[in-house]
């Protein structure tokens, strides 16, 4: 039986390629290094503490992400005036929703960041594993994508509802615009949310060692900064959920 949360954590990769940071509001950093329990990442060290030298891009672009669930959820805005000429106005704001993992995602100025030039790190990696202090199940934090204000409720309830008083510019995301102020007036029902967080990391993806280069008896170090073939490849969804 698929749980609340992987149910949110399948939809949302399925719809951005992602995976959904557990617990929402848990801020991941681009090198971690951890293992994969119940669909959340647990750091168990880093490139940064191991002393294995990386590279980081620039931000990118910035967008707004907007999505919910397939089915049971319900989602409105009360006002007197068009939310979309985004002028100062109280509105209420309701989210209800109708089946456990059913779930509501806006964020803000959302900015992906990277490591870069992977495949030289496979010196490194090989060198921290002939010393025993790599272990191959680890995953490492490739990628994630950051928002200046983000708001994630997942209901874990087959029944739930809450519901906001704002005040502010109420436009196309107003449970993720830093300039609207927001309370719960009410809710029901019991959901892992996160409210208007700042500049948290709701999505990211990892990878893991490949296993031909723990394959041989040797490991040692080999020529040129790549040495063939990437290190890492991409962790899958299924990897995720079903950890």
């Amino acid at each position: 039986m698929v749980s609340p949360v992987q149910r949110y954590q399948q939809e949302m990769h399925q719809n951005i390629g992602f995976f959904a940071t557990w617990l929402p509001g848990d801020l991941l950093e681009l090198g971690d290094i951890g293992t994969l329990v119940n669909g959340t990442f647990r750091k168990q060290s880093s490139f940064k503490e191991m002393g294995i030298a990386y590279e980081v891009s620039k931000f990118g672009a910035s967008q707004n992400l907007q999505y919910t669930s397939k089915f049971g959820i319900a989602f409105s805005v009360d006002t007197s005036v068009d939310a979309s000429a985004m002028i100062d106005v109280s509105a209420a704001i309701k989210v209800e929703f109708s089946s456990q993992g059913s779930f509501l995602f806006q964020a803000s100025d959302v900015r992906n960041r990277r490591l870069e030039n992977i495949a030289n790190l496979k010196n490194a990696v090989l060198e921290a594993r002939a010393s025993g202090k790599w272990n191959k199940n680890w995953q490492v934090v490739d990628s994630i994508r950051e928002a200046d204000c983000a708001t994630v409720i997942v209901s874990e309830d087959e029944s739930a509802r809450v519901s906001f008083n704002a005040k502010g510019p109420v436009g196309g995301i107003p449970l993720a615009d830093p300039r609207v102020n927001l309370s719960i007036s009410s809710s029901r029902g019991r959901m892992a949310q996160v409210i208007a967080g700042r500049h948290i990391r709701p999505l990211y993806t990892c990878l893991h060692v490949r296993e031909s280069l723990f394959s041989s008896p040797s490991f040692e170090p080999v020529r040129g900064a790549a040495g063939g073939d990437a290190p890492f490849v991409k962790t899958s969804i299924n990897e995720l959920l079903q950890s």
